[in-house]
């Protein structure tokens, strides 16, 4: 039995050697192909150390498609789905990572408000948490999206029980309303008012 453990831990370790040795576009390319949760976490995981480090490999994956995989992933709403949004809670407070926060990304996190379980509570959370950061560096592009104002407010019909959370969704509503030009209308005074 040990024998087994070993060449799995053996196997895993090769795996994560051969990743190592790929560069950003090709962990992208991984990402995209393959459908071996495990793969797709260590591939992830490793991709986000590089674009960290490097704002150059951070432009690669981005042009590489990256935005597609994670608004993909995010969209499975998966254990996986989640180690993203760990992964992304930190990098939506970087300035240098504004751009893995596309549209496509930013409408996969909004969609998170339809969660209205008590066991997906803190998924819900972690992609509100991560959604009020990047959009709060966003706050030019944004406010001119009724859309968006208007899907950020459906998270409200079931606030976050974390009360800071609670603020900062808010707070970034109130900025967004503050500076927009566009009004999103009726859709909104009858959100609020319904």
């Amino acid at each position: 039995v040990s024998t087994n453990i070993n060449d799995g831990a053996t196997l895993y370790e090769k795996e994560r050697n051969e990743m190592n040795l790929l560069d950003t576009a090709a962990l992208v390319d991984l990402l995209r192909k393959t459908k071996d949760k495990e793969t797709q976490t260590n591939a992830f995981e490793l991709l986000f150390k590089k674009i960290t480090l490097s704002k150059r490999d951070s432009d690669i994956a981005v042009k590489s498609g990256l935005c597609n995989v994670i608004s993909h992933i995010l969209d499975e709403r998966s254990l996986l789905s989640n180690n993203i949004l760990r992964l992304l809670t930190k990098f939506s407070t970087s300035n240098d990572s504004m751009q893995l926060f596309d549209i496509n990304v930013l409408k996969s996190l909004l969609r998170y408000s339809e969660l209205d379980e008590d066991s997906n509570e803190e998924m819900r959370s972690r992609a509100l948490s991560v959604l009020i950061s990047a959009s709060s560096r966003q706050i030019d592009f944004l406010k001119e999206s009724p859309s968006f104002i208007t899907q950020l407010l459906s998270f409200i019909v079931k606030p976050p029980s974390n009360q800071q959370l609670c603020k900062s969704l808010l707070q970034l509503i109130r900025q967004l309303l503050t500076g927009t030009t566009v009004f999103p209308g009726l859709t909104v005074m009858q959100f609020l008012f319904s």
